[in-house]
């Protein structure tokens, strides 16, 4: 359902719709893959990074549920938790890595 069209009482502020998609269009132009590539059930590093990036975002940055994160993608929640947790860790010690995410938010 489009964010807009839904009744004032059901929107979440502090997330839309445009500003996920933007942001997933981000990801995709920086990391090089497609959409459809994020959505795809493969384990391939190329595709996991970002994917996990994005649910990092969209759910500490963007303040997104993890069940509503992870349905972005066809994931659970659990997968979503142990993005969060993997980016975090990755940012709190890599300072380029940390730059990176910080950029594309």
């Amino acid at each position: 359902m489009n964010y807009w069209l839904m009744p004032v009482a059901k929107r979440q502020h502090g997330h839309s719709e445009q500003r996920i998609n933007n942001l997933i269009e981000r990801v995709c132009t920086r990391f090089n893959v497609t959409r459809k590539q994020l959505d795809s059930k493969t384990r391939l590093a190329d595709i996991v990074e970002p994917r996990k990036i994005l649910m990092y975002i969209i759910n500490k940055e963007y303040g997104l549920g993890c069940a509503k994160t992870g349905g972005l993608f066809n994931r659970h929640h659990a997968t979503v938790l142990h993005a969060s947790k993997s980016i975090a860790g990755f940012m709190e010690f890599d300072k380029d890595f940390r730059n990176t995410v910080n950029n594309l938010i």
